[in-house]
C-alpha cells in the first residue's frame, strides 16, 4: 500500500457512527446490559469516549465517573480561576 496524505482523510461523522455502532451492539448485545459506566479523566480521548457513549446509549444509557488528578500545588485546579503572582 502507497503511503499518501490522502490516507489520513476520513469520514468523521461516519466513523462516529460505526464506533457508537460498535458500543451499542457490545453493551446490550454480547453483555445485555441496558448502559455504561465510564471512567473519565478529563483527556480528549476521555471526552471523545463519553460522547460516543452517550451517541451510543443516549444520556440515560451511560454514566460517568470523574477520576481525581494530582495537581502540584503551583498549579490552579482545573476550572479555577488563574492568579497572577
Amino acid at each position: 500500500m502507497e503511503i499518501t496524505k490522502d490516507l489520513l482523510k476520513i469520514d468523521a461523522a461516519k466513523v462516529a457512527e460505526q464506533l457508537a455502532g460498535f458500543i451499542r451492539d457490545q453493551v446490550k448485545g454480547f453483555f445485555k446490559r441496558k448502559g455504561a459506566v465510564i471512567g473519565l479523566s478529563g483527556g480528549i480521548d476521555s471526552a471523545v469516549a463519553g460522547a460516543l457513549c452517550v451517541k451510543a446509549l443516549e444520556r440515560n444509557g451511560s454514566t460517568a465517573l470523574s477520576s481525581p488528578s494530582a495537581t502540584p500545588s503551583s498549579q490552579p485546579e482545573y476550572g479555577s480561576p488563574r492568579r497572577n503572582r
